[in-house]
């Protein structure tokens, strides 16, 4: 837990990153990569949103850098915690299902994707 915390609170949220930001994601990905592998769904049932928060961030990372399967997996894991502690109306549910609805548009896979906006 205290890796993931500390992996999260070096990256950004926004999506829209300076060259910089992605410069130092590359740097830090083997970091990521070990953080996002060892996410079990056990961990994140836990259903403490804070951790959450940050497995979505980590999403966030492998999202920009066109890691899309990465990214899914940790979305989809976060996606039913969210919905098991917030509710399907809550606003870090909804983020996450974007999230998650923008990867099937950047991969082309069109009317998956409106199913999820």
């Amino acid at each position: 837990m205290e890796a993931l915390k500390i992996i999260a609170s070096a990256l950004k949220k926004s999506m829209y990153q300076s060259t910089a930001d992605w410069v130092f994601e590359q740097q830090v990905m083997p970091h990521i990569n070990a953080v996002a592998k060892h996410i079990s769904s056990q961990y994140l049932a836990l259903n403490i949103t804070k951790i959450l928060d940050k497995a979505c961030k980590l999403g966030d990372v492998f999202t920009r850098h066109g890691r899309y399967k990465q990214a899914m997996d940790l979305y989809g894991q976060a996606l039913a915690e969210y919905k098991k502690a917030l509710g399907l109306d809550h606003p870090d549910t909804l983020s996450t299902v974007k999230n998650m609805a923008s990867i099937f548009h950047k991969q082309g896979r069109y009317q998956k994707a409106l199913k999820w906006y």
